[in-house]
């Protein structure tokens, strides 16, 4: 229902709406696509943060499977701050969480992170190194020159762009073949 109104007004303003999907299969698109450190044939675990909170992904095959997100409202004292104990201790419980899913419905276990941080990077490699077994180091994209975290979901949403509208066989909320 949702989209279908953000497609009505977006017809309304003289444009028509081919594809709504979610933050998430954007970003694993931009890994699929350029990531210069992603394998295809292995699973990951994807860290996302950004203005609008934590997201924890499952990547397995190329494909996303699982997403948990942690908003920052959701972290903030009564004064909307977020202190560092509060912000370590959602990426360990997090994180958990997603691993104890994985463990769950897959006999394999992810062995890296990879994050896509605006900020804070330095401090999740550093919780998730000190709490996990698992490697843990940004996402690299072969584009030629560096582009920041900040733009792997626009870059993501014109990838798929480029793709004739007949091939394009990824999942989309606007309920248009």
């Amino acid at each position: 229902e949702i989209g279908e109104d953000l497609a009505r007004a977006v017809f309304d303003a003289g444009f028509l709406m081919v594809v709504l999907e979610s933050r998430a299969l954007s970003l694993v698109r931009v890994l699929r696509e350029l990531g210069e450190n992603f394998d295809a044939g292995r699973s990951y675990i994807v860290v996302s943060l950004d203005s609008s909170g934590l997201d924890f992904l499952i990547v397995r095959g190329g494909d996303l499977y699982f997403e948990y997100f942690n908003p920052w409202r959701d972290l903030m004292d009564d004064k909307g701050q977020i202190s560092m104990p509060v912000f370590e201790a959602a990426v360990i419980r997090s994180l958990h969480q997603l691993l104890n899913f994985y463990s769950q419905h897959w006999q394999d276990r992810p062995k890296e992170v990879l994050l896509a941080a605006t900020s804070f990077s330095q401090e999740v490699k550093k919780i998730v190194s000190e709490n996990f077994s698992l490697v843990v180091g940004d996402i690299m994209l072969r584009a030629g020159e560096e582009i920041g975290a900040e733009w792997f979901l626009a870059l993501g949403c014109g990838l798929r762009g480029f793709k004739l509208r007949a091939k394009d066989k990824e999942m989309s909320l606007t309920g248009i073949g």
